[in-house]
């Protein structure tokens, strides 16, 4: 029984020695798992960005409609519409017509100098009506009257500022002396013609040889064709007193992107932008009949711009914004009502508070701060 029992314990010590061996073998190759190196796997990696330099905003723009210019016609000054030189209204307070024209004479365009498209200017020829000249005068002129040398008032410092626009006279003092009947005669014979004679022996302005244009210079839209008779709805010319324009509003937030003078971009629809200049800014005005509150604003049409009906019009400041520092907009974080970026450095964050100015193509624009230079990093995501 004994040696029996001796066996049992020598194999019992066997297995229990292997377990042992086992146990520590597996220890050997399978040790206690280091919960640090757990942590650090798990932990959620630091991404960052470089502060740069970005836009401050976005390019301003506004929509624009194209306004054309009302076009007018210019006519001669009817012949017998004025007072004769000397002459004073009568008591009814009309003026005395002048002598009737024959009636085979026929105002009737001879000569048309211009084609559409074409600029005049006060003091040019406009053209030629059976036979006589017609000169551009300023609609600001008050001329009522056929002038000879000897004749005084506004008319005669109109006609004189006149003949200076043509480069024959050098001053105006409202009195038809010598000087300005020379000045005026060199004006008819540039064109090939003479001064007309008014009264017997008298040269000087004849009124129906004058027409007044809206503008000192003005683009020509349409002609009366030469044999046709000038009339209000057929008239001598049909000009366009300014060029047309780009109008719109802008608000208070687009106001230093756009003053007058800046230079622009205009795109209508998917064509190429072209260059143009803001002409002016108006003061502020409410809303009404639909118009939005704002700054009205006017832009030169670019050369050639030509949109079709309908299409949209986009004005963009060509100037580009100012530059600041920019970080990606998931760096900034809150706390409390405070916006601050965890600045990265040598492995270490640092928490820097940030003054959020504006936003533009997914950056936050800040405030300079000298804790957060250009180049530095921020985390984006992870701590």
């Amino acid at each position: 029984m004994t040696g029996r029992y001796r066996t049992i314990g020598w194999t019992l010590g066997g297995v229990l020695a292997g377990l042992l061996a086992g146990v520590l073998a597996m220890a050997w190759l399978n040790p206690a798992p280091d919960p640090a190196a757990i942590a650090n796997a798990t932990k959620e990696p630091l991404i960052t960005a470089p502060v740069e330099l970005r836009p401050a905003r976005q390019a301003a723009q506004f929509p624009a409609q194209l306004k054309e210019a009302a076009t007018v016609g210019v006519n001669p000054i009817a012949a017998g519409e004025g007072q004769r030189p000397g002459s004073s209204p009568d008591g009814a307070g009309r003026a005395p017509s002048a002598p009737a024209l024959p009636e085979t004479l026929r105002q009737v365009v001879s000569v048309q100098p211009h084609r559409s498209g074409d600029r005049v200017s006060v003091g040019q020829l406009l053209a030629e009506v059976s036979g006589r000249p017609v000169f551009a005068f300023p609609a600001s002129a008050p001329l009522y009257r056929d002038l000879i040398v000897g004749t005084r008032g506004p008319d005669v410092t109109a006609l004189q500022e006149t003949l200076m626009a043509a480069g024959f006279l050098n001053s105006a003092d409202g009195v038809f002396g010598q000087a300005t009947l020379s000045a005026l005669e060199k004006l008819y014979r540039r064109h090939g013609h003479a001064a007309p004679e008014v009264m017997p022996g008298q040269r000087g302005l004849r009124i129906a040889e004058t027409a007044q244009l809206p503008a000192a210079t003005v683009q020509i839209t349409a002609l009366c064709p030469v044999g046709s008779v000038p009339t209000a709805d057929n008239p001598l010319l049909s000009v366009r007193a300014s060029a047309p324009v780009l109008s719109g509003r802008i608000d208070v937030t687009q106001v230093d992107a756009f003053p007058a003078g800046a230079p622009v971009q205009v795109q209508a629809g998917n064509a190429p932008p072209g260059p143009s200049t803001v002409s002016a800014v108006a003061g502020f005005q409410e809303a009404s009949d639909g118009v939005p509150a704002g700054y009205p604003i006017v832009v030169a049409v670019p050369d050639g711009f030509a949109p079709t009906p309908g299409e949209p019009i986009t004005v963009t400041e060509a100037a580009t914004p100012r530059q600041a520092p920019g970080v990606p907009a998931s760096a900034i974080r809150y706390d409390a009502g405070t916006s601050y970026v965890l600045k990265a450095d040598a492995g270490a964050t640092t928490r820097v508070p940030v003054d959020v100015v504006g936003q533009s193509g997914g950056f936050a624009v800040l405030k300079p701060s000298p804790e957060l230079p250009v180049g530095s990093h921020v985390v984006v995501s992870g701590r």
